[in-house]
């Protein structure tokens, strides 16, 4: 059959960005995938998945990797009272982490005791990345460029505020 229909869409940018990734990795042109999920619509006569309203994270917990959640709530089922914020940083809050990857967090606090550290990293099932630091050394150093809590601060999450508990995101 001859291809002579043609298409035109707008859509976001960052978007078609992600998609390309995908059809690059699987090896298939964007006139392929939009010709395979035109055939699904036909074929199922409708669209081929469940379409759900979005379910909008409420607090920072909820943007954390599925992958981390089950380590995250192990350490905040035993947080001792000595820390002050938990931020959760590295693959956990991106795209790209995996069953594998560890858990990496930041605990400030100007109490917290070895005993408290040691609790923590015992947690959860997977490796955890412990960093733990006081308010006056994470707010001084954050602002140093290519300093760890100048990555923490501005790409992670602050999961957890004690008084509050777990942050809205």
């Amino acid at each position: 059959m001859p291809k002579t229909a043609t298409i035109h869409v707008r859509m976001d940018e960052q978007i078609k960005e992600d998609a390309l990734d995908v059809f690059n990795n699987l090896g298939i042109s964007v006139a392929d995938a939009i010709t395979m999920y035109f055939k699904q619509v036909a074929l199922k006569n409708g669209i081929p998945f469940e379409l759900t309203a979005d379910k909008k994270p409420r607090t920072n917990f909820d943007k954390v990797s599925e992958y981390k959640k089950g380590d995250l709530q192990k350490v905040l089922d035993v947080i001792p009272d000595s820390v002050d914020e938990l931020w959760v940083f590295g693959s956990a809050v991106t795209k790209f982490c995996r069953p594998d990857s560890d858990l990496d967090v930041c605990i400030i606090g100007d109490s917290i005791t070895k005993e408290d550290r040691k609790i923590l990293a015992h947690a959860p099932r997977y490796g955890m990345d412990l960093i733990d630091t006081n308010y006056d050394e994470f707010n001084k150093e954050s602002k140093e460029k290519g300093s760890i809590f100048n990555e923490i601060k501005s790409k992670g999450l602050l999961v957890y505020k004690k008084g509050l508990g777990l942050v809205n995101g």
